[in-house]
């Protein structure tokens, strides 16, 4: 299935847990991506991205049948810490904004990938 409903469902928008969405990788191949509450995404593309851990996923009857999901921003520190801030506004966006997965590493863990397999893709790899 393409996403699950929560029990409280209303005629125009649904409360989902997750969603899969197509994206378009870098040789025009499609591949579907699954984005669940909580995981930790980048959005936007070139000079405006940000950093978001997705707070809830509304699905629509309306707008095409788009989703928005409700997201935090998390704040960069440096070049490679992300971190929950304190006075984050809450944002929402829609599915047509995501862009790709965060992984979030301990800075033990970080420091190990960075001269490892990550030192090529460090754009998604964040310590906490």
């Amino acid at each position: 299935p393409r996403f699950r409903v929560s029990e409280q469902k209303s005629r125009t928008e649904s409360t989902l847990f997750s969603l899969k969405v197509s994206q378009k990788l870098n040789d025009s191949r499609c591949v579907s991506v699954r984005y669940e509450v909580g995981d930790t995404v980048k959005i936007g593309h070139d000079e405006n991205v940000s950093f978001c851990r997705i707070k809830s996923i509304m699905g629509s009857q309306i707008n095409g049948g788009k989703h928005s999901l409700n997201v935090e921003v998390l704040e960069r520190h440096e070049d490679h810490c992300l971190v929950d801030g304190g006075s984050s506004i809450p944002m929402t966006v829609s599915e047509d904004q995501l862009d790709s997965h965060v992984i979030l590493l301990s800075s033990k863990n970080y420091r190990s990938v960075k001269d490892g397999y990550g030192r090529h893709t460090m754009d998604n790899i964040f310590m906490q």
